[in-house]
């Protein structure tokens, strides 16, 4: 009798040993879901938020992309086709230059009024 109700207990205990496994397994998934739905949500917040403001790009990450880089270019491929005294002249008129160069419009400025002062020199 005393071996039986050992087995008989034992086999309990290893019976609840195992619900409670399953218990642990199912309270892990449940997290793990959570968490990862929560990043999911996260993710489409941002998404959402970025596409009403219109995806604005901080400094940073607009010298990152090569923003200023490439308007840059542009912007002295098209002025260099000119006479420097004409392309000078043409960039100071041209006030919306100074919003798609930002903080460079000075230095590109500066680039064509020494260009320009360099060609009056030769003639």
């Amino acid at each position: 009798e005393k071996q039986e109700k050992y087995i008989e207990l034992k086999d309990e205990q290893e019976k609840t040993m195992r619900e409670i496994f399953k218990y642990n397994n199912n309270i892990d998934e449940k997290e793990k879901r959570s968490v990862n739905s929560n990043i999911t949500a996260n993710a489409n917040l941002r998404l959402a938020y970025l596409e009403i403001n219109g995806q604005f790009f901080s400094k940073d990450q607009l010298v990152e992309m090569g923003y200023y880089e490439d308007v840059i270019k542009c912007v002295c491929d098209y002025y260099d086709t000119m006479e420097p005294l004409v392309a000078y002249d043409e960039i100071k008129s041209e006030k919306t230059l100074k919003i798609y160069l930002d903080e460079y419009y000075e230095n590109v400025i500066f680039l064509y009024r020494t260009r320009a002062l360099d060609a009056s020199e030769f003639n």
